[in-house]
């Protein structure tokens, strides 16, 4: 059902007047709040900051890469180490050690000297650091590229990426290739990372052998497994992996390669439908007030519609996930498998990239009341429009269907267990291809959503500028098959929050948010 958003009696409007980067950017002296995520430098890098409330040394680190050096930095831009190391793609979030303190890799890539169809062919490996000061830890073997060739396309793909390692809250990792047979259980020792177990990928048929709960794949029945079954997408949940790949969601305990290890397998088919490859890649979220329940948002991230409205154009990653579903799974299987499908980019003879497209922000979640589940939101683009789906509670099932609202991310300003809603108006069409409703206005309203009247309710009217958007490292409870996650920015200036807004120019402004809601 569709609805309007409301707007609020105290709603206020402001807008935007472009100030001094560096008049502004006072460091906070104030307690360290926790839903401050950017660090702005006085050179204008945006450092995306992690709360670290368990270490002593500070309350929160951001980790910035210069060509092979990398810094960390403290929640008020004061370097705590920086160090040469060598070429690469930086990640994190994990905590390899337990100090508090999130630790860092690097996704490394070589070329050998072979070419597949006119490319090179690498081999690739990460390398992994403690994030308190640098320290090399270890890493995995390095990989040599798939090479592919399907009569009209060839190719080839990286092995190791910043999307082939998961992790939770504790001190575990899994580290899957991207088109993995075996992947591997990795553990910190105190001086070293060491393998502490290993399982077999549902790829092959050591998979059908080696366990008893493993279920036929839900395409032919003929075989549990699914070849190349793409990357693991998931998280590491009280010391089990969980994660989607091919066509299935599964379970394993953390530890030695054994057959009790695999403890769920749920095959599904995307809207049961066996001309599709059960493509899985998107957002996956632990819902913070039931944690039974972990999401899948299959899609694509709103870095892409933030990137495509700086430039004018629709260029950033056109298929956009392929599969566009949302999924809710039960850790205990106790709810039954839950899935809203909207579409595949290939539909159409491969015309419906921008039909049916999801796009996720970085965290999808309203939150209802403690220790019930929580509503899902996130766009959808159809026949040319956004819509903002609200879901019901614990459920894939629409509440509303806001039209022409984009929703770029949903945070806590204050801290106060209310969720705010970062959202923008759709521009009206008249005719130019710079009016199409893809492209949000250059407005951004902060929205709260009520309980009582199931609406959205606008607080605030910015003019003048759109959230930045900026990409961050996963989290124990949010990961991401693009390796990273993309949020909204709000920096600390004289001690009170500031949503970091881009404006048409490219320039930052700063708006005080400290008493939204």
């Amino acid at each position: 059902m569709l609805f309007k958003r409301s707007r609020h009696g105290k709603t206020r409007r402001t807008s935007l007047h472009l100030e001094v980067l560096e008049e502004r950017l006072i460091p906070s002296v104030s307690a360290w709040q926790r839903h401050v995520n950017d660090l702005v430098l006085p050179s204008g890098q945006d450092i995306a900051l992690i709360p670290t409330p368990r270490s002593a040394i500070t309350q929160a680190i951001g980790f910035g890469a210069s060509g092979t050096v990398v810094t960390a930095y403290n929640q008020d831009g004061v370097v705590l180490w920086s160090k040469d190391l060598g070429p690469g793609q930086l990640f994190g979030g994990f905590d390899l050690d337990q100090d508090g303190i999130p630790d860092i890799a690097i996704a490394r890539a070589q070329p050998t000297r072979y070419m597949w169809a006119g490319q090179p062919v690498d081999k690739t490996w990460l390398n992994f650091y403690r994030g308190v000061n640098g320290q090399f830890v270890g890493g995995t073997a390095a990989q040599v590229d798939r090479r592919w060739n399907f009569g009209s396309a060839a190719y080839v793909t990286h092995q190791w990426l910043p999307d082939t390692v998961l992790f939770g809250t504790g001190p575990s990792l899994v580290v899957s290739p991207y088109y993995a047979s075996t992947s591997w259980f990795f553990r910190y020792n105190g001086s070293a990372l060491s393998t502490s177990g290993a399982f077999y990928y549902p790829s092959t048929a050591y998979y059908d052998s080696t366990y008893s709960l493993a279920q036929p794949n839900p395409y032919d029945w003929s075989t549990d497994y699914i070849p190349y079954s793409h990357v693991a997408n998931g998280l590491v949940v009280n010391g089990v992996a969980v994660f989607w790949t091919s066509g299935r969601v599964v379970q394993y305990s953390v530890g030695p390669l054994g057959p009790d290890q695999l403890l769920q397998d749920t095959p599904f088919l995307n809207d049961d439908r066996t001309d599709l490859a059960g493509r899985n890649y998107g957002l996956v979220a632990l819902d913070p007030n039931y944690p039974d329940h972990i999401s899948l948002l299959a899609g694509t991230s709103v870095q892409t519609v933030y990137d495509d409205t700086l430039s004018g154009a629709m260029i950033s990653d056109p298929w956009g996930g392929i599969e566009r579903h949302v999924d809710i799974y039960s850790l205990s299987g106790n709810d039954a498998y839950q899935q809203a499908f909207y579409g595949s980019a290939h539909d159409d003879n491969n015309l419906d990239q921008y039909q049916n497209r999801v796009v996720f922000p970085e965290n999808p979640y309203i939150r209802v009341a403690a220790g019930e589940p929580s509503r899902l939101a996130y766009n959808v683009y159809t026949d040319g429009h956004w819509y903002l789906h609200i879901s019901q509670p614990g459920s894939t099932a629409d509440e509303v269907v806001i039209p022409d609202v984009f929703l770029w991310d949903i945070q806590d300003f204050q801290g106060d267990g209310n969720d705010e809603l970062i959202v923008s108006p759709a521009r009206v069409y008249t005719g130019s291809f710079a009016s199409l409703p893809y492209f949000p206005r250059w407005i951004t309203d902060i929205d709260t959503w009520s309980e009582a009247t199931l609406t959205l309710n606008t607080n605030v009217i910015i003019n003048g500028g759109i959230p930045l958007i900026t990409q961050h490292f996963r989290k124990p409870a949010t990961s991401s098959s693009q390796g990273y996650l993309y949020a909204a920015n709000v920096a600390a200036v004289a001690g009170a929050p500031n949503l970091i807004l881009t404006a048409p120019t490219g320039g930052q402004v700063f708006v005080d948010v400290s008493k939204v809601g």
